[in-house]
C-alpha cells in the first residue's frame, strides 16, 4: 500500500507539471488573442475567407443537398445559387423533382429558405462581430477578427412568402477546414436551439 500510494503521489506531481507547461510556453510567447486567430485562416492576410461556393455547387444549375439535425429533428437542406432561378429550401422528407421559385406552395412540407432580408441575390459569407438584422454571431465574445464563414438564412416555416418577418432565423458558421458543414443556433418561439447540417452531395 505504501509502495502505492508513493508511485501515485509522484505520478500527480508528474501531471501538476506537465498541466503547467502549456501555460509557462503560452505567457513565453506572448501571443494576443487575434494573433493567435490569424495563424488559423488560410485566406487574406492568413485568415480564413468562405465565399458562396463553399456551401453551393460549383455548376449553378445544381442542388447542393444537406442533411440536417435542428433540436432533434432531421431535415433536408437544398442551397441553390440565385442564378439558378430556382428556391433553396428545406422539408424533412427526401425531394424527388426540382422546385421552381414560384412553384413552392404546391408542395407540402417543402419550407423556402431566403438568405437576407430582401430575398435577393447570394449572400457571402460575413464575420461574426457583424451585425445582420440585429444580432452578431452566435457565440461572439467581443474578439475582433476577419474569419469569413457566418451563414445567416430564413425558413418560411409558416409558408407566408408575403410576411417574411415570421421566418425562422438561422444562425451559424461554415466549417473552415472541410468547408461541408455548417453548425450554429436559430429559435424557436424565442428559444435558441442548436442546428447542424452536414453536405452530402450536388445533384
Amino acid at each position: 500500500m505504501k509502495t502505492y500510494l508513493t508511485h501515485r503521489n509522484r505520478m500527480t506531481k508528474k501531471m501538476r507539471v506537465l498541466n503547467f507547461v502549456p501555460i509557462v510556453l503560452a505567457a513565453l510567447c506572448g501571443l494576443p488573442e487575434q494573433a493567435a486567430a490569424d495563424q488559423i485562416g488560410m485566406g487574406e492576410q492568413g485568415q480564413t475567407v468562405v465565399t458562396t461556393q463553399d456551401y453551393f455547387c460549383a455548376d449553378n444549375t445544381k442542388e447542393a443537398h444537406f442533411i440536417g439535425n435542428v433540436d432533434g429533428d432531421y431535415f433536408h437542406a437544398y442551397f441553390v445559387s440565385a442564378a439558378s432561378g430556382r428556391a433553396s429550401y428545406i422539408s424533412p422528407i427526401h425531394r424527388f423533382k426540382p422546385i421552381l421559385r414560384n412553384d413552392m406552395r404546391v408542395y407540402p412540407n417543402y419550407y423556402r429558405v431566403r438568405f437576407d432580408p430582401m430575398a435577393a441575390g447570394d449572400p457571402q459569407p460575413v464575420n461574426q462581430q457583424d451585425v445582420v438584422e440585429g444580432r452578431t454571431g452566435p457565440g461572439y465574445l467581443g474578439v475582433d477578427w476577419d474569419y469569413r464563414h457566418r451563414l445567416v438564412f430564413w425558413v418560411d416555416f409558416q409558408q407566408t412568402p408575403e410576411k417574411p418577418e415570421d421566418d425562422q432565423r438561422f444562425d451559424g458558421y461554415i466549417m473552415t477546414q472541410t468547408e461541408n458543414a455548417l453548425a450554429g443556433i436559430t429559435w424557436k418561439k424565442g428559444i435558441p436551439v442548436r442546428f447542424n447540417f452536414g453536405f452530402h452531395h450536388c445533384f
